[in-house]
């Protein structure tokens, strides 16, 4: 229904900015500080679905870079090949207009 809808977009927009934040405050460029960590690896899954979710992650500068920054990485690029290539679901820039109608 459109009231859970709603409250559940406006609950990850809500998490998603704490993540941003933490970013902000412990200056990265993960979120825990100079090394990546375990945390890294399980908040990026949720991070990274904010398109699929359409969750509008635009106004949180520090998450779009640690999220660009993971995306980089060449161990999330082989993980994020299996078992297949999905850049649709993590939409612009990751993906191609076609790639996301398709």
């Amino acid at each position: 229904d459109e009231f859970s809808i709603k409250r559940f977009g406006n609950e990850a927009k809500r998490c998603l900015q704490m993540m941003d934040d933490q970013l902000r405050e412990t200056g990265g460029p993960f979120l825990l500080g100079k090394d990546v960590t375990v945390v890294d690896v399980a908040c990026f899954a949720y991070a990274a679905s904010a398109f699929w979710a359409c969750v509008d992650i635009q106004g949180m500068p520090h998450l779009l870079k640690w999220l660009a920054m993971l995306h980089e990485r060449p161990s999330f690029k082989t993980g994020l090949t299996i078992p297949f290539a999905r850049p649709a679901f993590f939409g612009p820039p990751y993906a191609t207009k076609e790639e996301i109608e398709a």
